[in-house]
């Protein structure tokens, strides 16, 4: 299995139903172009004469830098293929030594003789979030099902997203339409469920603030009518010029 893996070629998935085509174009004599039958048109065949630039190295400029990317797990560009452009690239300036995140959490953690408190995690810090989400497309095309982990198996949902490109970009616009309509009727019913909550509080205002009022009048309402306000009589005694008696009397609008 590692053999295989490691031996495998380059390859991008359906470029195997590409071959009709480059023999028609090409109007190349092999055994499967043969076979096929598609370049005995009379006219020449679309293809270009290898140049002095074919299969050569273009040379790194003095200003110019080159990132090169490549994972062990990637089943279309196997990693070895990242290895011989790495060494066939022509350029005095290159970094293949650069630390990954765990390479540093371990160097951290045998630094440190174990000790967790001496660990630093700060790379984690600027790693992407994981997600073990796809998108749709690929989910229904690759496992035809609703939920990528416990799901039953609908053909008519790899039916949804095989075909031409066309058809797939037809879907996740479709997907998307859907999402954006379900996104807006949310939105709608936010502001209404938030609008209904002020009218709420509202009327629980007016309805606290009345309840109060009306206590208020009933606190009042015992009260007689005529009240006579006189000094106290150890007032009056010593101090007669704050003797004032006077009195008052509610309004009808007060009862």
């Amino acid at each position: 299995m590692i053999s295989r893996f490691t031996n495998t070629r380059v390859s991008n998935g359906g470029t195997y139903t590409d071959i009709p085509l480059y023999c028609a174009f090409s109007k190349e004599s092999s055994p499967v172009c043969d076979q096929l039958d598609v370049g005995t048109y009379d006219a020449n065949g679309i293809i270009y004469e290898r140049d002095q630039y074919w299969n050569k190295s273009a040379a790194i400029p003095a200003q110019a830098s080159v990132l090169l990317l490549s994972g062990k797990l990637d089943p279309q560009t196997p990693h070895k293929y990242a290895q011989y452009l790495l060494e066939a690239l022509d350029g005095n300036e290159d970094d293949d030594e650069s630390e990954t995140c765990g390479m540093r959490l371990l160097l951290s953690y045998v630094s440190s003789n174990g000790d967790l408190n001496g660990l630093d995690k700060s790379c984690l810090e600027e790693l992407p979030a994981f997600s073990m989400t796809p998108p749709l497309v690929y989910q229904y095309y690759f496992l035809s099902t609703n939920d990528i982990y416990d799901g039953d198996y609908d053909e008519s949902l790899a039916a949804l997203v095989t075909g031409s490109s066309s058809s797939i970009a037809g879907f996740v616009t479709t997907v998307s339409k859907e999402n954006a309509t379900y996104k807006a009727a949310f939105i709608v019913f936010l502001v209404l469920f938030v609008a209904t909550l002020a009218l709420a509080g509202l009327f629980a205002f007016r309805w606290l603030k009345l309840k109060r009022e009306n206590e208020r009048n009933r606190a009042t309402g015992d009260l007689p009518d005529d009240i006579e306000i006189s000094t106290p009589p150890e007032v009056e005694a010593t101090s007669p010029e704050l003797t004032t008696a006077f009195s008052t009397q509610r309004s009808k609008e007060a009862r």
